[in-house]
């Protein structure tokens, strides 16, 4: 036997990848709070203990299942591109990419404005107590993980280029170390006191343009104070019988419902799951999923995006095709090191949340705030330099 048993509960649930955090939304849960409560006390508390995949400075994603009419809202919570972020400034600066990590590769961070969005539509606590048990935790330490520490310890150079960055995530020596944030601990505070307002306004906007800017960004107090979240209608396939749902662009949503599609053709059971055959076809499978996801995803608020390639059930058997068993592709991929965290709350309701946040590449950007503790993410590396791709850089595109 590998892995944990299954957990069952009656009156509710919430799974992530900590067990603080997942302590944090269940005791949301069992004093009243709903699956959105929980989820945002989980996603708080992980900004805190899990700091080389999520944090404030990131973005966030979720579905929600509304139990009075079981429908399905889709969130995104991904900030756009500055005002001043164009191709010319990237070129003008020497750069025929742009930069793995550094105030350049940093959009808008969404997080916040999700949370705002998540509480005022269906939470029922308020941001101050969602956030609680993250403040404390920040402020008076938490035992570092072993996962964290194996990842500062592989990316100690990012780490070691920003000096505020280097003062918070090289403190402690070794797992269980105990490690605080306090100046994570007062921008919570403030969140929950004055919600979105304490984020992209007044003295945390100010370390936040002020942070970048000394570091070239061309990020305004404009482009945070106008920042809103988009609730989005999510999308749907089918396979093997089950419903799959997935956010549509600019997420990459499509992209896991085309590997579905890929795989459902498949000998599933006959290839097995963790055989030398069953990886080599997932593999295979997600290469190509990948390289129309880096073809055709972007904002489709500038520009149309052929959806139905993703859905389409003949095109994923075209793929499908392609695949040699016995040769890998000679195509290679752009894979760094990182992840995302992945937490799910429901409760006695019915009410059920999917939720995924990140800061894009372990430490993102490696640049923090130092007044405000705020890491920032790097999704902007997203983008490309190419001003014909549908993904090309340009101000206020996510």
């Amino acid at each position: 036997m590998t892995g944990r048993p299954t957990t069952w509960a009656t009156n509710g649930v919430v799974a992530s990848p900590h067990y603080l955090a997942s302590q944090a939304g269940l005791r949301v849960l069992q004093e009243g709070g709903n699956a959105v409560d929980a989820a945002i006390a989980a996603n708080a508390v992980l900004n805190v203990v899990y700091p080389h995949q999520c944090h404030i400075g990131g973005d966030l994603f979720a579905i929600v299942r509304d139990p009075d009419d079981g429908q399905l809202h889709g969130l995104n919570a991904s900030g756009p591109a500055a005002t001043g972020m164009t191709i010319d400034l990237m070129r003008g600066r020497g750069h025929d990419e742009i930069p793995d990590r550094g105030a350049l590769a940093v959009t808008v961070p969404g997080t916040v404005g999700g949370w705002q969005a998540l509480m005022e539509r269906f939470g029922t606590v308020g941001l101050d107590r969602a956030l609680a048990a993250a403040t404390t935790y920040a402020r008076d330490g938490y035992p570092a993980a072993s996962n964290f520490i194996q990842a500062r310890d592989r990316l100690r150079s990012v780490i070691e280029a920003n000096e505020a960055a280097a003062a918070v995530f090289l403190a402690g020596d070794r797992a269980g170390d105990l490690m605080r944030q306090p100046a994570l601990a007062e921008t919570m505070r403030r969140v929950g006191e004055e919600g979105d307002q304490g984020f992209y306004h007044g003295p945390v906007a100010n370390d936040i343009v002020r942070t970048l800017q000394s570091l070239g960004s061309p990020m305004t107090h404009d482009d945070l104070a106008s920042y809103e979240p988009e609730w989005v209608t999510p999308i749907s396939s089918n396979y093997r019988g089950c419903e799959l749902i997935e956010l549509p662009p600019n997420t990459q949503g499509p992209t896991v419902q085309l590997m579905a599609n890929i795989v459902e053709g498949l000998p599933v059971p006959d290839l097995g799951h963790t055989t030398g055959a069953g990886v080599h076809h997932w593999v295979e499978t997600k290469l190509r999923a990948f390289a129309e996801r880096d073809r055709y995803i972007a904002d489709p608020r500038f520009g149309d995006v052929p959806l139905e390639r993703f859905l389409d059930k003949a095109h994923a058997a075209r793929l499908r095709t392609t695949i040699d068993p016995e040769r890998a592709s000679t195509g290679t991929g752009n894979f760094q090191d990182g992840d995302t965290i992945y937490l799910c709350a429901v409760d006695r309701n019915g009410m059920a949340v999917s939720l995924i946040q990140s800061i894009y590449n372990n430490f993102g950007s490696g640049v923090v705030a130092p007044e405000s503790g705020i890491l920032f993410h790097n999704r902007g590396k997203g983008f490309t330099l190419d001003p014909s791709h549908p993904n090309a850089l340009a101000p206020g595109k996510r």
